[in-house]
């Protein structure tokens, strides 16, 4: 599978720059499993927020997105997150994220900018990296 191939895949599953940076809250689950989800959201909001149902519901459908989340990430052989800068109040402009795709032995990256006013705005897509050692001398 060619690299391009692969940026597609990921792509098809969902897994943009934005859903890794916001750790996969913005992913896209099957349509089942998005049915699930709401129907066991609607079953937690019938509860007083204090309520022991409400958080055992709540628990219920954070134990039910992982399970989601887990699927959708099978279908590229799973994301490690390697590097994640910036994105935050006191973080400066520049963001990147860096994950590595192990049943592909391939690394990806995706930079942004940063405004405290809007959040981050991505610039483009998942490019490949390879993982470079640079020496580094620091005066104490």
């Amino acid at each position: 599978m060619t690299n391009v191939e692969i940026i597609q895949r990921l792509k098809d599953s969902g897994i943009t720059p934005e859903s890794v940076f916001y750790e996969f809250e913005s992913i896209k689950y099957s349509e089942e499993d998005d049915q699930q989800l709401e129907v066991i959201s609607l079953l937690r909001d019938k509860y007083d927020y204090r309520s022991e149902e409400y958080k055992m519901a709540s628990q219920d459908y954070f134990q039910f997105a992982e399970q989601a989340l887990a699927r959708v990430l099978s279908q590229v052989g799973g994301v490690d997150i390697i590097e994640s800068v910036g994105g935050h109040e006191g973080d400066g402009e520049h963001v990147h994220i860096v994950i590595y795709l192990p049943a592909y032995d391939i690394y990806l990256k995706a930079t942004a900018d940063y405004q405290s006013y809007h959040g981050v705005d991505y610039w483009g897509d998942w490019t490949v990296v390879t993982p470079k050692r640079v020496e580094v001398t620091v005066y104490d």
